[in-house]
């Protein structure tokens, strides 16, 4: 698997570039014989939301602290998105979910390899990473890898016409990515600001860093594939 580079990644990041698609990948060590947790954000979002990079950020308020506290190996994945700050040198809007699968499962094997993990992991995915469930549990297997337990965080379930399909994408040109609805991100952004205010805190995720590193336009094909 060849490590690639192009735009701005935050200390403990890295770029790879599996089954001919590049992925922005985050690991945080746990204990030996814990499994490896799979992280994986929704549509538009990337998989920054889980474990914080940004500067100022308190990582308690983010999953991937509490999971590796708890002795499990945290590995966040970031499939192709197009951001205000890229991260991406290109864009690939034919992006499957048959290719999304085969990425996580790809990636997830060489960390089992690299940290010498047990072969089974743990998948959790949000909002429409409930679709890549199905793929990448197929795929896993192909990789020398399976998928022990899935955990939905609101997930789409990865069955085929559980959810009614989307026809009608406004589209940019210039991605060939389909535009993310504003007021989707603007409720996003409200809730994030609710949450913080109950527990007393500040902006866990200020609204320049959101829109600048967290959120953006993302293959239309994963929501047909």
């Amino acid at each position: 698997m060849a490590t690639v580079g192009y735009a701005r990644v935050f200390h403990g990041e890295e770029m790879l570039n599996p089954a001919g698609y590049p992925a922005l990948v985050y690991f945080q060590k746990g204990s030996q014989g814990k499994p490896l947790v799979v992280l994986v954000a929704g549509s538009g979002n990337t998989g920054r939301i889980f474990y914080g990079p940004h500067k100022g950020a308190d990582k308690d308020q983010f999953l991937a602290t509490h999971l590796n506290a708890l002795g499990y190996n945290v590995l966040s994945v970031t499939t192709p998105i197009s951001t205000s700050e890229p991260i991406f040198a290109l864009n690939y809007p034919a992006f499957s979910i048959r290719d999304w699968g085969k990425l996580l499962a790809q990636v997830a094997a060489s960390h089992v390899k690299r940290h010498d993990l047990p072969p089974e992991v743990m998948l959790v995915g949000w909002s429409m990473a409930g679709k890549a469930a199905q793929s990448m549990s197929v795929q896993a297997q192909n990789a020398g890898i399976s998928v022990s337990l899935f955990v939905s965080l609101s997930a789409t379930p990865p069955i085929l016409g559980a959810l009614p399909l989307a026809t009608d994408f406004p589209m940019n040109p210039e991605t060939g990515y389909g535009r993310s609805p504003d007021p989707a991100f603007k409720g996003f952004l409200w809730n994030i600001r609710a949450n913080a205010r109950k527990e007393g805190l500040q902006d866990i995720i200020p609204e320049g860093e959101l829109v600048s590193h967290y959120v953006g336009e993302g293959p239309v094909g994963l929501s047909f594939t």
